[in-house]
């Protein structure tokens, strides 16, 4: 046997190895759920700015829809609601210990929109009809240089729910729309059982945050600054005073009765489990292999 025939031998394995890893690392990147800010096809300009009302520089992000500017301020991206990081408080040793895990995907958006912020030439925001919240952030709407929604994109990825906060409701039908192709699609979030909605009869009493939740409704009431639709397992979701104008279509006696849909944060009040319903699109009637949104 020649030289050049032993050779052939002994790199072929080599080959074969080679060829095998390679075969199985692109079988991988295309099965693998891809998040990437980078992935240009995916950077459209739905939701475009109709003004600008100021260009910022980014210190960092905090997570998904939080982000801290180089002047100290804090940004909370209005009208969507991302996956919470985990929470952490300091031992009696003095060390970081987390007291609450962080949420599916909540890494996945947080890095998601640190790649789209950090890539930009400039980041500018369109304000809303408020300008801070009740932690002193200022609210707006994110765009990359001039031109990417920042929410959309987080929409459109399944990294973020929708949110209407009245009255800061600018771009509001179109994130909504951006939110339920998603969902036909099962982006992200709304491909994993955690984000289903919890059923009411089954909320236990530490549960609070943001959260989709399912029930009956067993009973309407209303006070001279509510409307309460009491739900099954001690819960009530409440409509104030100051909402009533997006509801003024809205149909509360059809309700009785039916099984609905609702997002916002839940909280405890007086033993019972309570969230505030601040916009039509927050509630739906459930329906078998359907969801129809009231409004």
């Amino acid at each position: 046997m020649n030289c050049l025939k032993k050779r052939r031998l002994i790199e072929a394995p080599f080959f074969v190895l080679r060829y095998s890893f390679l075969l199985i690392l692109a079988l991988f990147c295309i099965a693998a759920p891809v998040f990437g800010a980078e992935s240009g096809a995916q950077l459209t300009g739905e939701c475009i700015a109709d003004r600008v009302d100021e260009t910022v520089q980014l210190a960092s992000v905090y997570d998904g829809d939080t982000i801290r500017l180089k002047d100290g301020r804090k940004v909370r991206l209005i009208g969507i609601n991302a996956p919470e990081m985990g929470r952490f408080e300091k031992s009696s040793a003095g060390k970081n210990k987390e007291n609450r895990p962080a949420e599916p995907l909540a890494e996945a958006s947080r890095d998601f929109l640190a790649a789209l912020l950090k890539k930009a030439d400039s980041i500018t925001l369109r304000y809303d009809s408020e300008s801070h919240d009740r932690y002193k952030r200022l609210l707006a709407h994110a765009f990359v240089d001039g031109q990417i929604n920042v929410q959309a994109q987080l929409l459109k990825q399944g990294l973020a729910a929708v949110i209407a906060v009245p009255p800061n409701l600018w771009a509001h039908d179109c994130y909504i729309a951006l939110e339920r192709k998603a969902v036909l699609q099962r982006q992200g979030i709304w491909g994993l059982p955690y984000y289903e909605p919890i059923e009411t009869e089954q909320l236990k009493a530490d549960v609070s945050g943001f959260r989709r939740i399912s029930g009956t409704v067993e009973r309407i009431g209303r006070t001279a600054k509510s409307v309460w639709l009491n739900l099954s397992g001690n819960v009530s979701l409440r409509i104030d005073l100051r909402d009533w104008p997006n509801f003024k279509n809205f149909d509360y006696d059809g309700l009785q009765g039916q099984r609905v849909i609702a997002r916002g944060w839940l909280y405890q009040y007086k033993g019972r489990m309570q969230m505030g319903v601040r916009h039509p699109d927050s509630l739906e009637i459930h329906q078998e292999n359907n969801k129809a949104a009231l409004h």
